[in-house]
């Protein structure tokens, strides 16, 4: 016996099957790579291992960094390695902030501290890796307050790191085949261990007074487990449909129907 459709229902369910599709078409308009992640932007290197944004102010002799999300960073964001910021991989300190108008220089010392479990600067856990500790530049310092140009004066060296010709400071191994003291007599940096500050110097008018850039650090690290990646966005799972709690008589003194658990 065949048993008609109310037509409520049947509004119902095509609502739910269309809010159904325009939610997997809205996913799978993102392109993505292995394990879902967004493949829109440049992937970092595979060895990054925090990603900080910073800002600087010359009147008051500051620079402070926090971390940022690489999803809502405007340049790339992390394929390989789930993203440590500030105090959660790695941590950066500055000291000795100063400003010579003479010779318009603003310069920092920089310090980083690993708080990761796995060591930097080594593919194995006992040999040093030549290439350091590496914190790069994603762009040049921009102007937040007041005008003129900034640019650094005494990095490193530029390398590739998410495109062309990106300034780096390198913290130990070697540079021009001259060991770099940085990370001290093993130039490995350990789980808890300080580097030996750097000097960083940016050229800039007395006109400037604010500026940010952002950071990434780049390392080798021996095999091991990093903390689990971040999960998707759940606007992106596949709908859970649920079933429908059984209809109750009149007069029933059951407890309501709970609701389900995730």
């Amino acid at each position: 016996m065949n048993v008609p459709v109310r037509p409520c229902i049947r509004a119902m369910a095509a609502r739910a099957l269309a809010a159904a599709l325009l939610l997997l078409a809205a996913c799978s308009d993102r392109a993505t790579g292995p394990e879902g992640r967004p493949t829109d932007e440049p992937p970092l290197p595979r060895g990054t291992v925090a990603a900080l944004r910073c800002t600087a102010q010359v009147a008051q002799r500051s620079v402070a960094c926090e971390p940022f999300a690489p999803a809502d960073a405007a340049g790339p964001r992390a394929s390989l390695h789930l993203l440590g910021g500030q105090g959660t991989y790695v941590r950066l300190t500055s000291s000795g902030v100063a400003y010579d108008a003479g010779t318009q220089v603003f310069s920092f010392n920089v310090a980083l501290q690993n708080l990761a479990t796995l060591a930097f600067a080594t593919a194995d856990g006992t040999t040093r890796h030549d290439g350091g500790v590496r914190v790069f530049f994603a762009a040049e310092p921009v102007v937040t307050g007041g005008s003129g140009s900034i640019a650094l004066l005494n990095a490193t060296g530029l390398g590739t790191f998410t495109a062309s010709n990106q300034p780096y400071f390198q913290y130990g191994g070697r540079v021009g085949g001259v060991d770099q003291a940085e990370l001290g007599g093993d130039g490995i940096l350990s789980t808890a261990e300080v580097t030996i500050a750097r000097t960083w110097q940016l050229g800039m008018p007395p006109t400037v007074a604010t500026f940010s850039f952002t950071l990434y650090v780049a390392t080798e690290t021996p095999p091991g487990a990093w903390p689990p990646r971040r999960r998707r966005s759940p606007a992106c799972r596949p709908p859970r449909w649920r079933r429908a709690p059984p209809p109750r008589s009149r007069g029933s003194t059951s407890t309501p129907f709970p609701p389900p658990t995730r």
